[in-house]
């Protein structure tokens, strides 16, 4: 028989419905178990989709309790291998460094599990009080990522980067219903632990972003190499060098020109922050007014991810004001 799949839970009325004589033909008293679907005005094969379509969202949300209580018994082994996390946890800024990290991409994953009914497959059992239908439950295939990043910024650029992903990882279960006084449950709970065996989640994180960078340099007319200094300058010029896999990123950063002075930092320049796609290099020209006077001076750049921060320091010059000094030193002899 030619298998006919349909991605969600449709429901087309009076088509596929069991016979009369089915172990959901009938209704029965609620007991709070099961899957309470006992429509009068639904037929029995919209039980069973709906049926597979809870336990679905329960799996995707990696709610145990909401999930145990579809099942005729407890989900020994489901409740070891779904990866269920706290609201706490999810939400803690920190959770990159977390202990429990690699339960968050766990989590994260499963996030993204659908199911596919094979619609064909839907039988009563010859014998006993059970319905059968294959389910196809499919998640989103992270390893698609491991080939491209040896590390990730943080547990929020993965699951950025896991929602444009879209090869998935898939898995065929047989489930297994039966009616009780309060509606459908499931039969083989455990046997649903396949969607959540994930290979290769503990991942590995950089320090920041800028670890990437491999070479900063000042450049210009009136850059000085050996004395690390411009003279007579109104302009700035920096040149970031980023190595792979930064170039596969996407950087937010911003910068600052300023000059060191005391007590307080004199600051030329702040920027908004910048987007950059698979940049190669980040590359800055700042320009004054008016030329810059003697002093000690700074760019910094600062990522969106972190409080790291990178930059150059250097000197500047004024040959005015050299030419000033030496002549009142000339004066005073």
């Amino acid at each position: 028989m030619k298998n006919k799949l349909i991605a969600s839970i449709l429901i087309l009325a009076n088509v596929f419905t069991l016979a009369s004589c089915s172990i959901f033909g009938s209704t029965a008293e609620t007991d709070n178990s099961g899957i309470d679907i006992d429509d009068p005005h639904s037929t029995a094969t919209e039980k069973v989709y709906k049926a597979v379509n809870l336990i679905t969202e329960a799996l995707a949300d990696c709610d145990y309790d909401t999930f145990a209580s579809y099942c005729s018994d407890k989900p020994s082994k489901m409740e070891a291998a779904m990866p269920s996390l706290d609201e706490q946890a999810l939400y803690d800024d920190d959770k990159e460094n977390d202990p429990e990290n690699e339960l968050v991409i766990r989590h994260k994953i499963a996030s993204t599990i659908t199911s596919t009914i094979d619609v064909d497959s839907l039988e009563e059992k010859a014998k006993g009080n059970a319905v059968l239908i294959d389910v196809k439950f499919s998640y989103k295939d992270h390893s698609v990522l491991l080939e491209k990043h040896e590390k990730f910024i943080n547990t929020d650029e993965f699951v950025s980067l896991l929602n444009s992903v879209s090869d998935t990882l898939d898995v065929t279960v047989t489930m297994e219903f039966s009616l009780t006084k309060g509606g459908i449950v499931l039969n083989n709970p455990d046997d649903l632990a396949v969607v959540y065996d994930y290979k290769n989640t503990d991942l590995e994180y950089m320090r920041s972003l800028f670890d990437m960078v491999t070479d900063i340099q000042m450049l210009g007319d009136k850059w000085d190499p050996i004395t690390e200094s411009y003279t007579d300058t109104d302009t700035f010029e920096i040149l970031l060098t980023i190595e792979e896999p930064g170039e596969w990123y996407v950087w937010t950063y911003k910068y600052r020109v300023a000059s060191e002075t005391s007590p307080n930092w004199t600051n030329y320049y702040i920027s908004e922050y910048i987007t950059e796609a698979d940049p190669t290099e980040i590359h800055i020209t700042y320009t004054a007014d008016e030329m810059f006077p003697e002093g000690f001076y700074c760019i910094l750049f600062y990522n969106k991810y972190d409080s790291t921060i990178i930059g150059y320091e250097f000197d500047v010059y004024r040959s005015d004001t050299v030419s000033t000094t030496a002549s009142e030193t000339s004066e005073e002899v």
